[in-house]
């Protein structure tokens, strides 16, 4: 399993979604990040996405524009998963 931890500011309202009846997840929130580097570095673009009560804690504290920092995983889809912040 792939982590790494970044830094980054959240460039757009994260979309949050509820789902019923589902069994693998209740809530899934989705987010674009940019991370933060120095000057001298070109800073990268990532999107995000998060479940359960992970979903539900950044859809809580955090909105467009906030400095948020993150543990994440690659999935096997090569999707980017947070597991924590």
């Amino acid at each position: 399993m792939n982590r790494c931890y970044l830094i980054g500011i959240i460039i757009e309202i994260p979309q949050y979604n509820f789902f019923f009846n589902s069994k693998n997840h209740v809530a899934k929130i989705s987010f674009s990040i940019v991370t933060m580097e120095n000057k001298y570095q070109n800073n990268q673009v990532i999107r995000l996405k998060a479940y359960d009560d992970v979903a539900d804690y950044i859809y809580r504290y955090y909105t467009k524009d906030d400095i948020i920092g993150i543990e994440e995983r690659l999935t096997e889809t090569m999707e980017v998963e947070v597991l924590y912040c």
